[in-house]
């Protein structure tokens, strides 16, 4: 079943990725249904070492090119290959990312063979940094083994986004009457089904790394020409501040921003009068984040009447809201309990860094979210740059 919701999901999105769940010894058969024979080249982090050889070993009938790529390595050692080398296999989020940019540019095709049940470096956009931020094509073909690898708990906290990314989609449909189809939802409901299961120790059985796989992807496919979502910004800021992988720290900001969420419009009382210090907000996010992020585009300062309006639109959906935010914040709390129940570690988060991220993330993002309601609802401090500065000149 997830196979063909993930499937459906890709074709939605006029991408022309193949995803195959099988045992990676199905690897060169995958191929072949694009590639009969020919020069492979065969691209791993070195974390990924021991599965990149057992991909090897599965290729049989290629001519295979092994690339182990070191911690700071990018692709473009790879362009050294011989040109007729037709395909590219990447294993693992780094191995993916750089297949992805060979293959793009030199018009070959790729594998992807996740590491364990995360998405990351199949879809996106653009291959991340290291790799030269290249636009780059999806995998042609997907391979994932549910009975092989780890990192349950990784992508299991990576993908705990998704339901806060409801939320804010639906809010904003609420206040800027910006209507657009998404699959977060769906990425949710896999993800909470995965969870239950995990919390029950069924980590083994019932598909449960088929299911993480399947969610992670709808995850990451949806995030393709997304706008930046506020609790996804903040967990980039915790990862650059704690120096914690990306993924481990899209939880605690899914807790927090839940719990807010939930706060806002169940308890918040709103000053109808506050007028929020825009001018300092914005120059205070453009310096935490640096001159590369466009932060002004992000928002739009309301007239009177615009302000008085979101007043009222406030007054008459948070009942709903309220309803749709609590039952988000048990499900982050149930997400929590099964990231611990598959040996997820403990985030470390210093004191009062989570309200600091929350309030700057207001100026994160385009959409009307939770955070962006508070400052214009008078709920958010105007800031004192002086005090309130975490990243800049350290």
């Amino acid at each position: 079943m997830c196979c063909s919701v993930l499937q459906a999901a890709v074709r939605a999105r006029g991408l022309a990725t193949r995803v195959c769940f099988c045992p990676l010894a199905s690897a060169a058969g995958v191929l072949k249904s694009v590639l009969p024979f020919g020069k492979v080249a065969l691209i791993a982090g070195e974390e990924c070492f021991a599965l990149g050889q057992t991909v090897r070993a599965a290729l049989r009938g290629f001519t295979v090119y092994s690339n182990v790529l070191g911690a700071g390595d990018g692709a473009a050692g790879l362009f050294s290959l011989p040109d007729d080398v037709r395909a590219a296999v990447g294993v693992g989020a780094r191995g993916i990312a750089a297949a992805r940019c060979f293959a793009t540019l030199r018009g070959a095709y790729s594998l992807a063979v996740p590491a364990g049940p995360t998405a990351r470096g199949i879809f996106e956009e653009r291959v991340p940094a290291g790799y030269g931020h290249y636009p780059a094509r999806p995998a042609d073909l997907v391979l994932f083994d549910g009975e092989r690898g780890e990192g349950c708990a990784e992508a299991l906290a990576e993908t705990s986004l998704a339901a806060q990314f409801a939320e804010d989609v639906e809010i904003d449909a609420v206040f800027a009457g910006r209507r657009r189809p998404h699959g977060f939802r769906r990425a949710a409901e896999l993800l909470a089904d995965a969870a239950e299961k995990l919390a029950a120790g069924a980590a083994e059985k019932n598909g449960v790394r088929e299911a993480l796989f399947a969610a992670s992807a709808l995850y990451f496919l949806e995030k393709r020409g997304a706008p930046p979502f506020p609790a996804e910004e903040a967990a980039r800021l915790l990862a650059k501040r704690t120096g914690r992988p990306a993924a481990l720290c899209a939880l605690p900001a899914c807790l927090y921003f839940a719990q807010r969420s939930e706060r806002l419009f169940g308890f918040a009382k709103p000053r109808p009068y506050f007028v929020p210090d825009y001018c300092a907000r914005l120059a205070r996010a453009a310096e935490e984040c640096g001159e590369e992020r466009s932060v002004f585009r992000n928002v739009r300062v309301p007239s009177g009447e615009e302000h008085f309006r979101l007043h009222e639109i406030f007054a008459q959906a948070r009942g709903r809201l309220a309803r749709s935010a609590r039952l988000a914040s048990d499900a982050a709390a149930k997400l929590s309990r099964a990231y611990f129940a598959a040996g997820g570690e403990r985030p470390s988060v210093p004191a009062g860094l989570m309200p600091a991220l929350y309030d700057l993330s207001a100026e994160l993002s385009p959409l009307w979210s939770a955070p962006a309601l508070e400052r214009e609802l008078g709920l958010l401090p105007n800031p004192r740059a002086e005090e309130t500065i975490l990243f800049a000149g350290r």
